[in-house]
């Protein structure tokens, strides 16, 4: 109560500015975590773009430091070392063109483990609802979606997947014939919110379309050769 009055008393341009300023100290320290964690052999676990997203026993990654389709980024942190054993993206993908995810997706293999895992989450393309779609779509009208460069379904995301190297799984969305997959998610391999297997109710702005707190999820494994 009184830490709710003290923050009334704040001018609003001010609360903004430390808002940005408690960001910016938290990415950046989050940076220092990796790069130190990443000196040692250990097996970690990356939330890839996770805004201000965290969970236990992963290391978060944002943006502003790790660009995942840059060679440069990853070799600033890894310098070349294999010790990832997880990554999951949220709602990450539909931000990259589809030659920087083609480029996010060979350097996320490259730093996986042999066995290790990648879940992805992003806007479903074949929803077959039009209102999801028109808030999903390329410079679609929903929360950030003016930034999408693509819409992805789960045939050009697998067709992706593969070309890296990996071998995937539907955990959920809906397929070419319009047939919607929601199988059981282990949360252990990397947390998603926005998903049909996400029990807890979601309130956040801008997220109160049809099926917008659903995803198209897909699980790849590093496989140790590449398909013929």
């Amino acid at each position: 109560m009184l830490i709710h009055k003290i923050k009334k008393m704040i001018p609003s341009f001010l609360r903004v500015y430390l808002r940005r300023l408690s960001k910016l100290v938290k990415y950046r320290l989050r940076y220092f975590i990796l790069r130190q964690a990443a000196t040692k052999d250990n097996h970690i676990n990356l939330i890839l773009g996770a805004a201000e997203t965290s969970q236990k026993g992963w290391y978060s990654t944002n943006y502003e430091w790790f660009d995942i389709s840059k060679s440069n980024d990853w070799d600033r942190i890894f310098n070349g070392k294999v010790i990832v054993k997880k990554m999951v993206a949220e709602h990450v993908f539909e931000h990259l063109t589809a030659d920087q995810m083609s480029a996010a997706l060979s350097l996320a293999h490259q730093h996986l483990i042999p066995g290790g895992k990648l879940r992805i989450a992003v806007p479903d393309g074949y929803n077959p609802n039009s209102i999801y779609r028109a808030h999903v779509d390329v410079g679609g009208i929903g929360a950030d979606a003016s930034d999408h460069k693509q819409l992805l379904n789960c045939d050009i995301l697998r067709e992706a997947l593969i070309h890296a190297g990996f071998q995937s799984t539907l955990l959920e969305g809906y397929s070419s014939s319009g047939e919607l997959v929601s199988n059981a998610i282990c949360e252990q391999d990397g947390f998603i919110l926005r998903s049909r297997a996400n029990p807890k109710e979601i309130k956040a702005q801008g997220w109160d379309f049809p099926n917008s707190k659903t995803s198209l999820i897909i699980d790849a494994i590093k496989l140790t050769k590449l398909p013929s």
